[in-house]
């Protein structure tokens, strides 16, 4: 597979997702700093084999979980709601960027690993893509093995 059609696929997926599940519009943008955030590290084999990580700014952590969760502006989400949902935004692009390359393959998506995201770090080496929110900032990159 072409690394166009991977990149593209990724790009679609993630803004697919945003907006089923958070109601939110990812708009591409080259290169952002995301400051301060969370990740979350999914790895996956089959067909293929490798690892998605999403990157959220912190800015970009409450509106997203409140959006999901379907709060009023005045509550504020927990601090484990919103890792809770930063591990299953990872899950959940994985599984639908995966699914769009290879609808027919058998693949295994591996629990989401969060972590802090190191200060100002990009997604890692491999397809990257960095989105504007209105909230904030997302990045996620893949790494195939």
């Amino acid at each position: 597979m072409r690394h166009s059609e991977i990149s593209a696929t990724l790009a679609h997926s993630v803004q697919y997702v945003l907006e089923m599940m958070c109601f939110a519009e990812a708009t591409p943008s080259a290169g952002l700093s995301l400051g301060s955030g969370k990740r979350a590290s999914i790895p996956f084999r089959g067909g293929i084999s490798g690892k998605l990580e999403l990157d959220v700014s912190t800015s970009a952590v409450p509106g997203l979980t409140s959006a999901f969760l379907g709060l009023r502006p005045s509550e504020a989400p927990s601090e484990r709601d919103a890792h809770d949902l930063i591990c299953e935004l990872g899950t959940v692009v994985c599984g639908r960027f995966l699914s769009a390359l290879d609808s027919g393959a058998t693949l295994e998506i591996g629990e989401a690993q969060l972590c802090d995201l190191p200060s100002g770090a990009p997604a890692s080496s491999g397809v990257q893509h960095c989105f504007q929110l209105d909230c904030g900032h997302l990045a996620v990159s893949l790494q195939l093995d």
